[in-house]
């Protein structure tokens, strides 16, 4: 345990210098909460989620369409990167 003793501060002035310091804790802590929440879908989801099929969902990775991950024998897709994939179509 670490004492600290703090001399010619105020009250108030003690209390507005800590409240920011935890204050920049815990928003460093929600920034990063957002960068590493990089949500994973496993084939069947990523497939439900473009509205495809396993075989064409197979195939767009054959074709370099979208980049699958693996761990194992197991295969994920970043939800992120398969809604960047999409392409706006000119009507």
């Amino acid at each position: 345990m670490v004492k600290t003793e703090v001399n010619n501060v105020n009250v108030e002035e003690l209390i507005e210098r800590f409240s920011k310091e935890v204050q920049k804790v815990f928003s460093l802590k929600e920034e990063e909460k957002e960068k590493n929440k990089q949500v994973l879908l496993t084939r069947k989801e990523a497939a439900n989620l473009l509205h495809i099929n396993l075989s064409t969902l197979h195939n767009y990775c054959k074709q370099g369409k979208i980049h699958p991950l693996g761990l194992g024998k197991r295969v994920y897709f970043k939800k992120e990167e398969l809604l960047n994939s999409l392409i706006y179509i000119n009507k």
